[in-house]
């Protein structure tokens, strides 16, 4: 709304100057210049939001990042007391959620993107909160292992009959422990990659980790994605098509859903 009153602040001005009902609307100077400082304060809101509301990417590994970018922000020393009284009063909304967004799924989440991997929740916890951190994540990963060891196991014996070739070319697999350190030991990726589709090309190095990632990568972040679901089923199901079974509407959202990527 601010954007584009600041777009349109010539005629907004002639309007307001020529229609004496509008005369009390007069925006001074001033008042154009604080909305100039409240728009460019609140551009890294407004983008965070856009990038949080997603869902044709992971969403979730964002969480962590943009929160301490917003933080950062906040604490900007600002000279007008005008900017200062807004700085504060949302620093003081941020922080009283913090807390509840520092939470496993959002930590581990950074840890599985590999744009950010360990690396970065060194640089943004201290050392005593980094241990506990990374032991619950070592607990988590632990209860994958056992869960799709066995089913590896299965799944090896199947192809056992691979050719030799195959089984030359083969990457190989890391046991637990390697598994692990060597995905801590990377670098951290380009900021360009797509995470999932980055373990969806490395599942074959790290087995557990990759299905420990999709299932913590593909939580989206806030629930604007499954409002988008519920409101694409209102224009689905309406008084004249209220029949339908639930298997109808399921194929008839999930083909709208493809159609968006393959269409």
């Amino acid at each position: 709304m601010i954007e584009r009153a600041l777009k349109m602040k010539s005629v907004i001005d002639i309007m307001c100057i020529k229609d004496k009902d509008l005369k009390s609307y007069t925006i001074s100077s001033d008042e154009w210049i604080n909305l100039e400082k409240v728009f460019k304060f609140l551009e890294p809101f407004y983008e965070a939001t856009n990038i949080l509301s997603g869902q044709s990417y992971s969403s979730i590994c964002f969480v962590l990042p943009l929160l301490k970018h917003l933080l950062t922000h906040l604490n900007i020393d600002f000279e007008d007391e005008f900017m200062k009284t807004c700085s504060v009063k949302i620093q003081e909304k941020l922080k009283k959620y913090e807390f509840r967004l520092s939470n496993s799924c959002s930590l581990f989440a950074a840890i599985l993107d590999p744009r950010l991997n360990f690396t970065y929740l060194k640089t943004i916890l201290d050392e005593e909160t980094y241990k506990k951190i990374v032991n619950e994540f070592q607990n988590k990963f632990a209860e994958y292992h056992r869960k799709y060891s066995t089913v590896s196991k299965s799944t090896e014996i199947t192809k056992a009959s691979s050719s030799l070739l195959q089984s030359i070319y083969k990457k190989r697999k890391f046991n637990e422990h390697e598994e692990l350190e060597k995905y801590s030991q990377l670098p951290q990726e380009d900021s360009e990659i797509d995470p999932i589709y980055w373990w969806k090309t490395h599942e074959t190095i790290y087995p557990c980790l990759s299905n420990l990632a999709f299932d913590i990568l593909c939580v989206p972040a806030t629930s604007v994605p499954s409002e988008q679901i519920f409101s694409k089923a209102g224009d689905i199901i309406t008084k004249r098509r209220n029949k339908l079974s639930d298997n109808s509407i399921k194929s008839v959202m999930c083909l709208n859903s493809m159609y968006k990527y393959f269409g």
